[in-house]
């Protein structure tokens, strides 16, 4: 929870993040996306990282049958990932 400028009052601000072990075997976070204050039921959230996730992991077209709204916010979060450098796209 952070202050929004915008309303003036306390409202979730979203990240998507990586976990990872370093080489000390330590669990670390790595900030991938800002994402920020978003009207977004957590369940679409939830939907939209397992979007997210299939792309990253080369899985098939699982998400043939998500709501429209949802494939496209995923595109939009795989475009910003790709066009930061913040995930390996590479064939």
């Amino acid at each position: 929870m952070r202050h929004n400028p915008r309303t003036g009052h306390p409202q979730g601000y979203y990240r998507l993040v990586e976990s990872y072990r370093n080489e000390c075997n330590r669990v670390c976070h790595r900030t991938l996306l800002n994402i920020g204050f978003v009207d977004i039921p957590p369940e679409t959230l939830n939907s939209i990282r397992g979007i997210l996730n299939d792309r990253h992991n080369r899985r098939g077209n699982l998400f043939a049958g998500q709501d429209p709204e949802v494939v496209q916010a995923a595109d939009r979060y795989w475009e910003q990932l790709v066009a930061g450098g913040k995930i390996d796209v590479s064939e």
